[in-house]
């Protein structure tokens, strides 16, 4: 079963150790959130705006950002396997210490994009 979250606001979140498992989020912005320790899996993010969010220490697993606005997100020693970013904005975004195995970035916008330490390797 496959949960979907669209047109809507999430606004002045902050939790811990939140699991999102089979989710589809669709149009929905994100707004002085902050979800550390995250835990996705089966994601897809489409046209939402994460700016700003904070998914540090995140485990990020066959996840896809599509068409998303993710200027300024922080992705600090975020755990990346099987991600996909399609034509988003990412401007300013920080990865700092960042794991990846098997990411793909295709048609998106990383300028000033922090990767200061970070691990990215294709197998």
């Amino acid at each position: 079963m496959i949960l979907l979250i669209h047109d809507c606001l999430i606004e002045n979140q902050t939790a811990a150790k939140v699991t999102f498992d089979k989710v589809i989020f669709k149009n929905v912005t994100f707004t002085e959130t902050s979800l550390t320790g995250l835990e996705l899996t089966d994601v897809i993010f489409e046209k939402c705006d994460l700016s700003n969010a904070d998914f540090s220490d995140a485990i990020i697993h066959r996840t896809e950002f599509r068409e998303c606005k993710m200027i300024g997100m922080n992705l600090t020693t975020v755990t990346l396997r099987n991600v996909l970013l399609d034509k988003c904005l990412a401007d300013y975004a920080t990865f700092r210490y960042a794991n990846g195995k098997h990411v793909i970035i295709q048609d998106s916008f990383l300028s000033k994009a922090d990767f200061y330490h970070s691990t990215l390797q294709k197998n």
